[in-house]
C-alpha cells in the first residue's frame, strides 16, 4: 500500500464515537511526557480505536481545555488529600480532578504542597552541590531532584538564578577594580614622568 493510500485509509477509519474522559487522559499523559507529534503512537496505546489524525485534533482541543491559571486554595486542599490517599500516582490524580494534566500535578505538589519540602536558608555547602550541578549538568529537573535532598525544583532553580547573578557580581566588581587600579597605576606613571620632565 503506497503512503498516501494509507493516509486516504486511516482518514476513512475515523469514527464517530465521543471520546470518553479515560481516553482524553491517556491521549494527553502519553504526549505528555513523549514527544509531541507521535500521533501513530497515541494511536496504539489507545488500541487503534482513534486514528492518528483523530489523536492530532483531539489533542489540540484538549491542549485548549485544560486549565492553565492560578491554582487555588480548594484545588491544593484536594490535591493534598488525594495525595495523602493514593500516593503519588500523578496520572490517577490528575483524572480525578478533571481540569489539569498529570504534569500541572505533579509539578504542583512536588514545587509548592509536600511537606518534606525544607523552607529554611541554603547552607554554603548546598550552594556548592547546586553550582556543580548546574555546571555540568545545565537545569536538569531530574539529576538535581535526585542529588538535591528537601528542597523542590522551584526552588533549585530559583536559587541558580541567583547564584549566578552572584557569580556575575562578582566578576563585574572583579574587572571594575582592576580596571581602577590599572587607570590609578598609569594616573601615577604619567604623574612621575611629568614631575621627571618638569625638574630637567
Amino acid at each position: 500500500m503506497t503512503k498516501n493510500k494509507q493516509i486516504i485509509f486511516e482518514i476513512k477509519k475515523i469514527t464517530k464515537k465521543k471520546w470518553s474522559k479515560e481516553q482524553d487522559q491517556v491521549l494527553y499523559n502519553i504526549l505528555d511526557f513523549t514527544k509531541r507529534g507521535k500521533w501513530k503512537f497515541a494511536s496504539m496505546m489507545l488500541n487503534n480505536q482513534k486514528t492518528p489524525l483523530e489523536c492530532f485534533h483531539r489533542f489540540k482541543k484538549l491542549n485548549d481545555n485544560f486549565y492553565k491559571g492560578k491554582w487555588t486554595k480548594d484545588e491544593d486542599e484536594k490535591l493534598k488529600k488525594l495525595v495523602e490517599k493514593h500516593g503519588k500516582k500523578w496520572k490517577f490524580i490528575s483524572t480525578l480532578l478533571g481540569n489539569r494534566s498529570n504534569k500541572q500535578v505533579r509539578n504542583r505538589f512536588i514545587d509548592y504542597l509536600d511537606e518534606k519540602i525544607l523552607s529554611t536558608k541554603f547552607t554554603k555547602f548546598e550552594d556548592k552541590s547546586i553550582f556543580e550541578i548546574y555546571l555540568e549538568h545545565g537545569l536538569n529537573r531530574n539529576i538535581f531532584l535526585e542529588k538535591i535532598n528537601g528542597r523542590s525544583f522551584r526552588q533549585i532553580r530559583n536559587r541558580v538564578t541567583y547564584l549566578l547573578k552572584k557569580v556575575k557580581k562578582s566578576i563585574n566588581d572583579k574587572t571594575y577594580k582592576d580596571k581602577n587600579e590599572n587607570n590609578s597605576s598609569i594616573a601615577n606613571n604619567n604623574i612621575y614622568n611629568f614631575n621627571n620632565s618638569s625638574s630637567l
